[in-house]
Parts: structure tokens; C-alpha cells; sequence
């Protein structure tokens, strides 16, 4: 379908990605320090909850793009990146509750990630730099790539490596686990985490929140 735009819109995004589950779409975005390249990644995996295979699977697409002249962005690498096991979560959680709701760019191929399932949310320190370029793999297309089960290891195929940084639920300011956004502060030590209360629609949400948290160290 083509969108009615006064700008130019151009079909550049791998069509894997059309799979992504209803109201899921590329909730996370990152973008590099010089501005030249930008991350994207969906909220969930993709593919129907109907299907087993799918509703079991824990890992997500996301995209690395050239945006240095963003009307003629283009599509660098695609690789997959896992969630943590539900079970490490504190609320009753499946495969299908886990979620990334939010990204912030540190340096090179690193980013952070804000996952989140019912009882809390993690911030990770993923590393894409050793990562499988899907683009690159014969079966990068494949949406068999992203059911439960796969050996990746077995295709040739390296997910990131992910370094955790923080658990709400361990921090008794967290009152939520619906945050939605991120960033890293430029002392490269706080993390600043916001809340998402859906506008307020019934009137219970309250405002949106800022938490400010300061790592251990300084992320370099």
C-alpha cells in the first residue's frame, strides 16, 4: 500500500518484516552519534501467536540503515537479537509477552535496549559488531530463521551478544514496568527511563515519569 505523502516514500525495508504481530511495529530506534546510520527493531517477534512456533519464539528482527542522506536511505545489515527467557522475568510471562520497547545508540555497532515483560523491565548493552549480517546469509529472508527452536549456531548464524545493565523490579522507585523510553545522558553513566501512560485516556494512568538511574561505571 502506498502512503499519501508530500514526500518521497520508498519500499526499502526487507519484506520479512511485514510478518510483525499486530500493534508491534518498529517501536525502537537509534541513531548514531554523527547521524550517518540509524537501528530499528521491532517490538516482538514476528509471525502469529496461532502458531506454536512462533508464539515460542524469542528472538526479533532488527534493521541497521544508512540514513547519511535520508531521502535515500537503504538497508545495511538485518540481524536478529534475543530476549532474555521469560522465566527470569517476576510476573507470569510467556515468549509472547516479552518486548523491546526502546533504543539508544552508544558507540560503533552498540546500543542499548529497554526489555520489558509483565513485572518489570532490563536494560541491556548489546553489542551487533560480531553479529550474522542476515543480508549477507542465504536463509537471512527466511521467517523460519525466527521460530522457536532454531540452532543458530548449527546455520552459521551469530546472534548479539547482550550485557545486562539493570532490573526495575530490583529498584523500589519503579512503580511500573510499562517504560517506553531511554537515553544515555552525556556523562555516559545515567540512564534516563520514561513511562508511556497511554495518554491518560482513563484517567487512572496518572502523568508520564522520568526515572534518572546511575550505572556502576561509565559506559565507554
Amino acid at each position: 500500500m502506498r502512503l499519501a505523502a508530500r514526500y518521497p516514500v520508498r519500499d526499502i525495508l526487507p519484506e520479512v518484516l511485514a510478518l510483525r504481530r499486530n500493534n508491534r511495529g518498529l517501536e525502537n530506534l537509534a541513531l548514531s552519534g554523527d547521524g550517518r546510520t540509524a537501528w530499528a527493531l521491532l517490538q516482538s517477534a514476528i509471525g502469529s501467536t496461532r502458531d506454536p512456533a512462533y508464539d515460542g519464539s524469542l528472538v526479533v528482527r532488527a534493521v541497521r540503515l544508512d540514513v547519511s542522506d535520508p531521502l535515500r536511505a537503504r538497508v545495511t545489515g538485518m540481524y536478529l537479537v534475543p530476549f532474555s527467557d521469560p522465566r527470569d522475568y517476576p510476573g507470569s510471562n510467556r515468549p509472547r509477552n516479552m518486548m523491546y520497547s526502546a533504543a539508544a545508540w552508544v558507540e560503533g555497532e552498540r546500543l542499548l535496549l529497554l526489555e520489558r515483560a509483565q513485572g518489570g523491565a532490563r536494560v541491556y548493552l548489546v553489542d551487533l559488531a560480531g553479529a550474522t549480517n542476515l543480508l549477507e546469509h542465504p536463509r537471512g529472508a527466511d521467517p523460519g530463521l525466527d521460530r522457536a527452536g532454531v540452532d543458530y549456531a548449527a546455520l552459521g548464524i551469530r546472534l548479539p551478544t547482550r550485557r545486562l545493565l539493570l532490573e526495575t523490579w530490583r529498584l523500589p522507585a519503579f512503580d511500573t514496568d510499562k517504560l517506553e523510553g531511554l537515553a544515555l545522558l552525556e556523562d555516559r553513566q545515567t540512564l534516563a527511563l520514561v513511562n508511556d501512560n497511554d495518554f491518560a485516556i482513563t484517567g487512572k494512568e496518572g502523568p508520564s515519569r522520568l526515572w534518572l538511574v546511575r550505572l556502576p561505571e561509565a559506559l565507554r
